[in-house]
């Protein structure tokens, strides 16, 4: 099984072969050229496919809050969130500490430099997308109104992870610019 960058370049007509009747030299810049083009857009496209899969998933109960006041009331759904919030917690934790220990990892060339912080940003991207969805963020509202203590455990890992997702961020958008 081909992946959609691979599956998708190979849709893209192959340059001018050596044989053809053009001008020396403007062959081999075209093929470079569009080499190179085709290159980055495989890059982009596996980098678009990472960012969308993520490499982590959060266990999200499925329940409709609309009223996190009417929840408060529902032992069922208390309890439930609880068991949530506290795999959450264990989920982020893991996901910046296996940030961290990538980062020190030896000296990187300038385009791994950048590839390693598209990398960051796909993983944790995902990762802060999913908290932020509003289905999670009443779940938390929820916690909030009745004072959980794991709620201040969450939000110091879920302030870790936003620091480092903002770091890969804003890195990606200047090293992409260079």
């Amino acid at each position: 099984a081909l992946d959609p960058a691979s599956a998708l370049t190979a849709l893209v007509p192959a340059a001018p072969s050596a044989e053809s009747k053009t001008t020396p030299g403007v062959d081999e810049t075209l093929r470079h050229d569009l080499g190179s083009i085709i290159n980055k857009f495989q890059q982009q496209l596996r980098h678009v496919v990472t960012q969308s899969r993520g490499d982590t998933r959060l266990a999200i109960p499925n329940l409709e809050i609309s009223n996190p006041n009417a929840a408060v009331e529902n032992q069922a759904i208390v309890l439930e969130i609880e068991r949530a919030l506290e795999n959450w917690t264990a989920v982020i934790a893991g996901a910046v500490e296996a940030e961290h220990q990538k980062m020190t990892k030896g000296h990187r060339t300038p385009l791994g430099e950048i590839e390693f912080w598209r990398a960051r940003n796909a993983n944790l991207s995902a990762l802060f997308e999913q908290i932020n969805a509003p289905r999670v963020q009443m779940m938390v509202q929820v916690m909030k109104l009745i004072d959980n203590p794991q709620l201040s455990s969450f939000n110091f890992h879920f302030g870790e992870l936003a620091k480092l997702y903002l770091e890969a961020k804003d890195n990606v958008k200047f090293l992409t610019t260079l």
